[in-house]
């Protein structure tokens, strides 16, 4: 690794070293950091949600996004991935992940968006 992917803190295969290295856990495994809010004591894999681009974020957080985009009312569904910089639109999957309970408001302003959108359209 280059130390490019940020996952393994440019260390794979070799020993780690200063603050780049992801702080472990007393089984071993890494922990990992949200760049929401940047947790110093970091996140147990299952603590963390991702996207199909690979960013990933905390439980927390991610709840915060996703309810914080339903305040925008329909316009939400056009919510991207938090990672500044990145366009992966958030889907049911991760409102369904994060806050199922927010899923069927969601669904609803997909729906309505959907019509809206092509409500016009004859086929």
């Amino acid at each position: 690794c280059q130390g490019g992917c940020g996952g393994c803190g440019g260390n794979e295969g070799g020993g780690e070293s200063g603050s780049k290295a992801a702080k472990r856990t007393r089984a071993g495994t890494k922990k990992k950091h949200c760049e929401i809010c940047l947790d110093e004591d970091g996140f147990d894999a299952d603590e963390m949600i991702g996207m199909p681009c690979g960013h990933e974020f905390c439980e927390t957080c991610w709840y915060g996004f996703i309810a914080n985009a339903l305040e925008k009312g329909p316009l939400c569904v056009r919510e991207s991935c938090p990672q500044a910089g990145c366009k992966e639109l958030i889907t049911e999957e991760e409102v369904e992940r994060a806050a199922p309970d927010l899923l069927p408001k969601f669904e609803t302003y997909q729906l309505r968006s959907f019509v809206e959108t092509y409500g016009m359209t004859r086929w």
